[in-house]
This record gives C-alpha cells, structure tokens and sequence, in this order.
C-alpha cells in the first residue's frame, strides 16, 4: 500500500469537536509500514466525523466511542482519482452509501433539483413539499436504520447533514438568485424554514456539511438587521482598538462564541485561497482581537495562510484600465472603439455578484493563456452609479488585468436585448463573450474560467489557436 504522489496518509481529526476537512498538521500524516498496513487511535466521548485522504481522494467516516473500523485502501486507484475506499465495521454500509451516493452532494439529488426548480419557477415554498421530498431522499438511510445496518447515532448526523445542505440551497437561492420576490418576504420564508429544520450544534459540529450549513443560517440571521440583499463591512471598537470584520464575515458575529472562533477562521482561510488579494494580516488581527486564545491561531499563517507571491507579482506587473462610462451607450461600439483588430474575453460580472468574483479565483491561468494568445479581458460590471468606487476596489484585490467599464444605463438596455435576447432588462451573471478580431460576437455564452480546459476550446476554435 503506497501513495506514488506523497507516500503517505492524511488523517483529518476535529478541531474541538468541529468536522475539519482539509486542515493537516504533522500529527496527521500516516506513513503505512513495510506492508502498507496502518494504525491510528482517536480519542472520542462522542460520535464523531473524520476524514482520509490519499492523493485527491478523501474518504468520511464516523467514528463512535469503542468504534473499530477497518479500511482498506487501493492507493493505486486512489492517486489517480478513482474511487478506491473499502470499510468494514459498524455503520459501514452507511459510509458507503454517503460517500458514493451522496458526498460531494449532488449525485443523487435530482429529484430534490427538480422540486426547487419547480417552486423557483411557481415561487412556491411550501414547507409540506420541502418535507416531502426529504424524506424521499433520506430513505436509503431509513432502510438501513431498520436493519440495523447503522447506528441511531449514523442515521441521525447524517441524515441531518443531507437535509441541511439541500436546505441550504433554498435559502441560497432565495437571498440571492430569486428576483420577484421582495426582501421582507424572503426572510419570512427562510425563517419558517429554519423554525421547521432548526440548525442545532451537532448539525455544525458533525456533519460534513456543517459549515457550509452554519455559514448560510448564521448569514441568515445577520440578515435581520440589514435592510437588502447584501451584507456590509461592521466596523468595531474593542478595548479601543478599532477593528474592521469583512462583508463576507460578518456572519460569524452572529454565531455563539465557541462556533465563531472555529468557524469564523476556517471560512477566512477558505476566502483566502479564492480571494489572496482581499484578505491580509488585518483580517486575522480582527478575529484575533476577539478570540486570542482560539484553537485556529496555528492555522492563521503560512502555509494555511499565505500570500500568493505569483499573484503579487501579477499585480505589480499587470495593468488595469478604467473607461468613462457615459461614453458607450451600446456593446458594438464599446468593442469596436477600443478593441478594433483585437481578440476579446468580455465577463459581465458585479461586486454583488457571489458567482462572479469566485470565478476570480480561476483568473491567473486564464490570463497567462490570454496573454500567450494576444487576447484582450473586458470586464462590463453591471453596477449603480453610487458603487463605481467600490467596482475599482475589487478590480485592484482580485487583479483583474484588463479594460474596466461600469455599465450605464443604457448600456445594460443594450445588453440585455443583444446577449440576452429580452426587453425587460432581466439578466443573469456571470456571463462570457467571446469576440474576433472584426468586432463579431462569436460566442455568447462562454464557458466559465472555473472550466479551465472548456474555455481554452473554446477560445482556441474562435480564433483558430494550435496553443
């Protein structure tokens, strides 16, 4: 039993009972012997998540007090992507399932899919319909449970890890993707959810899911004292000390304390791998100022936290343009004008927008090809006059090289009747454009940086690349 990439096993334990995913210290490497056998102790009063990983492969496991699981490993299999984990012991065929049916979420859950796209479609949130389908799709475990193929323990954690996710996802949708229905109401709506399907401790705790499904609910409750759809910087004062706790944050100051100083870094180091540009010292000095004596301070620095030098260089070497809006009233001549002779990446993005600035994340490798191929980036933010500044402040953290302009009014029109194919102005972001050297849209849905190789198909087919 070898790993041919790093020769050795990562075993993920909690951090203070919190479900930890990705964050590794020396202790938790396992190095098989001889024979490519492994042994490891974990010390728990209760049931418990962890995590093993080999290559790109994870495996989750539940471990209960005087629990031994056996695991067999194919690391053959497992360095190159291949579902490879064998489990015997308690609850085994219940981790089976989970991991091969339902981690990462989504492989057996269009049914649920289909619900929410009929309720997005009739606005229709019926609590009873949202029960029903969970119902059909915790059943699995439902069977398991009555032939004592798991444990109450098994049965209760993870199906309240599924149900919360795919909770999740409705509450997503309604703050952020939905566009008929007004603010007030939304937040009806998603507290009668969290009333029937209460987010408890243990949900955040032990579940897989659980702080992708903290991060929402306690979003959910910084919501009440907002007014819109989007949550602000909060500047503090403690001690004196003034500090400053990001938009993207806040939620955290909502949680009880013994979730915040866990949960509040692990979304913070998470935001800094997408965003390396927009968090720095100040951010951890602020969570810090708060909870000095967390159990994440060993994790806020290097390697977990760490300025991305490639990036930096970037910035320094990189160029960031920024046209007068009230000069472009139509996209044919904003891309004639500045981009005649040219090849053109267009993105149609937001500050506001979630999905648009995590695609961000995917920009380095997108500019080096980009670059290497002579073709111009145009990034049209679909903004408010009252937020140009805010459009420049994001350009500059997330170094979005290129051709910056805010669309005025008449230049959304525009777009909305040529890209979007409709009068009412209704559009969804992010959205990519591909252009030739003639000014002439080529592609007006481009797949998303995020795809990485699909974009460089496309590109290359549109200009007729070998790179």
């Amino acid at each position: 039993m070898r790993d041919s990439i790093h020769n050795k096993i990562l075993f993920y334990e909690p951090i203070n009972g919190f479900f930890n995913p990705n964050l590794a210290t020396s202790k938790s490497e396992i190095f098989p012997d001889a024979h490519g056998n492994f042994k490891k102790s974990v010390s728990t009063n209760t049931p418990m998540m962890i995590c093993i990983q080999v290559g790109s492969e994870a495996e989750d496991l539940l471990i209960e007090p005087s629990d031994t699981i056996e695991v067999q490993i194919d690391l053959d299999k497992a360095t190159k992507g291949i579902d490879r984990f064998t489990v015997n012991g308690r609850n085994a065929k219940g981790i089976e399932l989970y991991n091969n049916s339902f981690y990462p979420i989504g492989r057996k859950i269009d049914e649920f899919k289909g619900l929410l796209d009929s309720m997005r479609y009739k606005n229709d949130y019926e609590l009873q319909k949202i029960d029903y389908a969970l119902k059909k799709i915790i059943a699995p475990f439902d069977s398991l449970l009555k032939h004592n193929l798991i444990s109450n323990n098994f049965y209760r954690i993870v199906s309240n890890d599924i149900k919360g996710v795919l909770l999740t996802s409705v509450v997503e949708y309604l703050f952020y993707y939905q566009k008929k229905i007004r603010i007030n109401e939304v937040r009806k709506i998603v507290e009668g959810i969290y009333r029937e399907y209460p987010v408890t401790e243990e949900i955040i705790k032990s579940g897989v899911n659980g702080h992708t499904i903290a991060d929402v609910y306690f979003d959910a409750q910084a919501r009440k004292y907002y007014s819109g759809y989007y949550l602000p910087d909060s500047i503090m004062s403690v001690n004196g000390k003034k500090i400053v706790v990001e938009q993207n944050l806040l939620m955290w100051l909502y949680a009880p304390a013994e979730v915040q100083e866990i949960e509040w870094p692990m979304s913070l180091i998470g935001m800094k791998r997408i965003f390396p540009g927009n968090f720095s010292e100040k951010d951890i000095d602020a969570f810090l100022t708060l909870h000095p004596n967390s159990p994440m301070k060993e994790f806020l620095k290097p390697p977990y936290f760490a300025d991305d030098q490639k990036r930096k260089k970037w910035q320094n070497d990189s160029e960031i343009r920024f046209l007068d809006s009230s000069l472009y009233n139509d996209i044919s001549s904003l891309i004639v004008s500045k981009f005649k002779g040219k090849r053109v990446l267009v993105d149609f993005w937001g500050t506001w927008c979630i999905p648009c600035k995590l695609e961000f994340a995917w920009n380095f490798k997108i500019d080096s090809f980009c670059n290497k191929n002579n073709i111009e980036r145009l990034y049209v933010a679909f903004e408010t006059e009252n937020t140009k500044n805010r459009v420049r402040e994001e350009a500059y953290k997330n170094n979005l090289t290129g051709v910056h302009i805010v669309a005025n009014k008449n230049l959304i029109v525009d777009i909305t009747e040529k890209i979007y194919k409709n009068k009412a102005r209704s559009y969804t972001i992010p959205r990519f454009l591909i252009v030739d050297e003639n000014g002439k849209i080529v592609n007006s849905d481009a797949s998303r940086p995020s795809s990485y190789d699909k974009l460089f198909s496309e590109l290359k087919l549109a200009f007729m690349l070998t790179y």
